[in-house]
């Protein structure tokens, strides 16, 4: 199994309740591109890889900030607003930037505390845009 630390981006603990009207624009469009970039045989030969991201919480067994790929767990975390994550997903896009499956929740419903590092990051993801529809959201 091959890891290496990872780029982190959209890893975040809200602490301020979700915006009443999500933040569309072109930087979640840019995010919600990469997500949906397929795990097998995308065009152009562009897939993101499932995987597990060490976190301090997670023990000896993995190492903060490294990104395990094919390693499945079956944990869910919530947002404090109450929006729940994949039970095993963390995506690395083919630039090797990793992020959880609430990533563009965070950034849709909780912007304002979304480092602006991050925003740059998911600005530079050369993955296009795709338009973010009601089901994207919720």
């Amino acid at each position: 199994m091959t890891t290496e630390k990872a780029r982190v981006v959209l890893e975040i603990k809200p602490t301020l309740p979700p915006s009443e009207n999500p933040v569309i624009d072109h930087i979640s469009r840019k995010m919600l591109a990469a997500l949906m970039l397929p795990e097998k045989g995308g065009a152009e030969g562009l897939t993101k890889e499932v995987g597990y991201l060490g976190t301090p919480e997670s023990g000896s067994l993995f190492e903060e900030g490294v990104f395990y790929p094919k390693v499945l767990t079956f944990s869910a975390i919530s947002c404090p607003c109450g929006k729940s994550s994949q039970a095993l997903a963390h995506f690395r896009f083919p630039n090797g930037v990793v992020t959880g499956s609430l990533g563009f929740h965070y950034l849709t419903f909780h912007r304002e505390e979304v480092p602006e590092d991050d925003i740059a990051i998911i600005n530079k993801l050369p993955y296009g845009e795709v338009e973010v529809e009601k089901n994207h959201l919720y």
